[in-house]
């Protein structure tokens, strides 16, 4: 099962093994030796002014313990979109030109992040309608696994794109 396939299941199950693609993990491979299912929480980042972005905003309650990795789907609230960069340098869902959002119509799937430990996620809160948003709330739920590196290519294993490109 690819990470992409994922919907509100984790992207793999203990004794199953992940690699986490991005820069800061060196494109490792781990194996799953636990689960844990996150109720979730609601974070509102707070008004936001019509026709407008928010500043850098984040939230630690993302942040896992070492070797460990947060699995979310982020649920938007309220009518804005949301721009993800992780870490906090990088932009997500980048293409050519421009940055994708997520959105209350985002499709599920493309609603993913993955935090691996306490590697930093930030967001910016985007207002496109002429009127100020009094809140701009999401809902973030999903998976926290414990990962146990090692050191030979499993036969099988789940990409997981833990960071936006440079």
């Amino acid at each position: 099962m690819g990470a992409w396939e994922w919907v509100d299941e984790p992207p793999a199950l203990p004794g199953q093994f992940v690699r986490l693609v991005g820069e800061t993990t060196g494109n490792k491979f781990y194996k799953v030796t636990w689960i844990e299912q996150l109720p979730g929480i609601v974070h509102n980042f707070g008004t936001v002014s019509a026709n407008s972005t928010s500043s850098e905003k984040e939230i630690d309650n993302l942040y896992m313990r070492d070797g460990e990795l947060g699995a979310y789907t982020i649920d938007v609230l309220d009518d804005f979109e949301l721009e993800v960069w992780q870490p906090g340098g990088m932009k997500r869902f980048m293409v050519k030109n421009t940055s994708h959002k997520i959105n209350p119509l985002t499709p599920k799937r493309l609603r993913k992040i993955y935090v691996w430990e306490d590697n930093k996620v930030k967001f910016y809160v985007h207002n496109n309608n002429d009127y100020a948003l009094p809140k701009s709330e999401i809902f973030i739920y999903g998976w926290r696994m414990k990962l146990e590196e090692v050191k030979e290519r499993p036969e099988k294993w789940t990409d997981i794109v833990i960071e936006g490109m440079r």
